[in-house]
C-alpha cells in the first residue's frame, strides 16, 4: 500500500491531512528504502509490526519512543516472549520485554504469550505440531535478534503460503 501511495503520490498527499499522525505496517518486513521514503513524502511516521493470525496481533512493534529503525520488526511487546530455535546446533537463543539476552544467529522465531491462539480449530495434530512442548508457538519463520533486542525477519522454513485454502508455492 505504502508502494502504491507513493507511485500515485510522489510528491506527498494532494490534500492536506492534518488528522493523519502515523501509519502502521505488518503484511511483512517493509523495505528500508520505501519505509524511509514514504515517512519522508508523507510527513508521518510509520511503525513495523510483527505477527501472525495465529498469535491475534503484532507480537513485535517499532517502539514508539527512542531510536527509530528500519531495518526490523521491532521488539517484542510486554507480555510476548520471543525464542529463536537455532535447529543446526540444538540451541535456542531467548528474548522477552524484561530481558537483555539476546544472539545473533538465525533460527525459527518462536512465540509465546498470552496473544497467541489456544490451537487450529477442529484440528488437534496441526495445533501439536505448531507448539513446543513448553507452548511456544512455531511461526514457520526465519530470524535473529541484534545485539540491540531488534526482531529481524530474513526468511520462511518453507516458501509455502496458504491463500484461501490453496497452497502458494
Amino acid at each position: 500500500i505504502m508502494a502504491l501511495q507513493l507511485k500515485l503520490f510522489p510528491q506527498g498527499p494532494n490534500v492536506p491531512v492534518p488528522s493523519l499522525r502515523f501509519g502502521f505496517c505488518g503484511a511483512a518486513p517493509l523495505a528500508a528504502e520505501t519505509w524511509k521514503q514514504f515517512e519522508d513524502t508523507f510527513g508521518i511516521r510509520v511503525y513495523q509490526g510483527y505477527g501472525l493470525t495465529e498469535t491475534t496481533c503484532w507480537a513485535v512493534s517499532s517502539p514508539p519512543a527512542g531510536e527509530h529503525r528500519h531495518d526490523s520488526v521491532g521488539v517484542p511487546l510486554e507480555g510476548v516472549q520471543i525464542r529463536i530455535a537455532v535447529a543446526e546446533v540444538g540451541d535456542v537463543e531467548s528474548f522477552d520485554f524484561e530481558s537483555s539476552k539476546t544472539g545473533t544467529s538465525t533460527g525459527e522465531v518462536l512465540i509465546k504469550g498470552a496473544i497467541v491462539g489456544p490451537g487450529y480449530y477442529k484440528n488437534q495434530k496441526l495445533t501439536k505440531e505448531s507448539m513446543t512442548d513448553d507452548g511456544f508457538f512455531r511461526t514457520g519463520d526465519l530470524g535473529y535478534f541484534d545485539a540491540d533486542g531488534y526482531l529481524h525477519i530474513s526468511g520462511r522454513l518453507k516458501e509455502v503460503i496458504i491463500k484461501n485454502g490453496a497452497n502458494v508455492f
